[in-house]
């Protein structure tokens, strides 16, 4: 017998909805459940992400290099570090952070040390050169607010620590031989104190005058330091401590680094006329000499006036995108 189709009435439809609710609810609660039983997990995967990231995000022009305890910013010329305290039953909150800082200082202590001073030395080199340096160091270091503080999921506590390259770090631990140059007398006076007429009213840089150098050394193996050289074909130092005053190298550093070009011919740091040169290659067995053309290097010391943006220290360098753990 032929089966007819069953007819609901709109009174039965909504028996049926109002018994599906409870069916609605089991699910509900079994997906809570899931998410009690399996959170952990995920936490666990998020902070496998977040000490595996990078500290911080960064524009691609940037030179950040990563180390084995943290970052340095060779374009903005900072380091940073970071402590973390997994929870425990035993440990309260406070001393959780308290952990957590301790291991942020110690990281950036040892990340200090780890920077590439010159092509042959380290930062941690120079105490036996200079016994003030390393007590210097973990001075400021423990003398540093907090950079950023924060809890995650699980109770782990983080805390960011941020150091800048140039100030009271580089009064420590660039050499004593950088000292302050006075500016350079490009106008000829009478002995009344007045210009002279031949250059009254001459303009204060002649149109071949350079405002700062770029060196493209992409391709070079080039690895940053806080004191680079810049060489001739011939060995001699074109640019380096002896060329740059000491305030401004403390102040800004000896060199920036970017890894995109037009992002160094457009930075501030060499106005608006910068001389390009092309590096040849990288010397010394830190790669961090870099070393132009002679005719590059005869062009850039022929006139006062390059003389005088090398001491203000406007130079920035170019050099390839650095891959993971580059650093050390």
């Amino acid at each position: 017998m032929e089966r007819l189709p069953t007819v609901t009435s709109p009174a039965h439809r909504t028996h049926r909805a109002k018994d599906s609710c409870p069916i609605r609810l089991r699910k509900l609660k079994c997906l809570r459940a899931s998410w009690r039983r399996h959170r952990f997990a995920v936490f666990g995967c998020v902070l496998v992400l977040l000490l595996n990231g990078p500290l911080c995000a960064k524009p691609p022009a940037e030179l950040v290099v990563t180390f084995q305890n943290g970052i340095v910013n060779w374009s903005r010329g900072y380091m940073e570090t970071r402590g973390l305290k997994s929870p425990d039953p035993l440990t309260k909150t406070q001393d959780a952070a308290a952990s957590a800082l301790a291991q942020a200082r110690r990281h950036l202590i040892q990340l200090a040390g780890a920077i590439r001073m010159d092509a042959f030395h380290r930062v941690r080199d120079l105490g036996s050169l200079n016994a003030a340096i390393d007590p210097g160091i973990a001075h400021m270091v423990n003398q540093l607010p907090v950079f950023g503080q924060q809890y995650l999921s699980d109770g782990t506590a983080q805390i960011t620590l941020h150091m800048s390259l140039l100030g009271g770090f580089s009064q420590l631990v660039l050499p004593a031989e950088i000292k302050s140059i006075k500016p350079l007398q490009t106008l000829a006076k009478m002995p009344s104190g007045k210009p002279s007429a031949r250059n009254r009213g001459a303009p204060p840089q002649s149109p071949g005058c350079f405002t700062g150098l770029v060196v493209d050394a992409r391709g070079t193996g080039l690895q940053p330091a806080l004191l680079p050289r810049i060489m001739d074909e011939k060995g001699r130092e074109v640019y380096g401590s002896a060329f740059v005053s000491r305030e401004f190298a403390v102040q800004r550093g000896i060199s920036a680094y970017f890894t995109d070009f037009q992002t160094a011919v457009d930075c501030p740091r060499v106005k608006d006329r910068p001389l390009v040169v092309k590096a040849v290659r990288a010397s010394g067995p830190g790669k961090s000499n870099v070393v132009i053309r002679q005719a590059d290097a005869v062009r850039l010391l022929s006139v006062a006036e390059h003389l005088a943006f090398l001491r203000k220290c406007r130079v920035a360098i170019v050099v390839s995108a650095p891959k993971r753990n580059q650093g050390g």
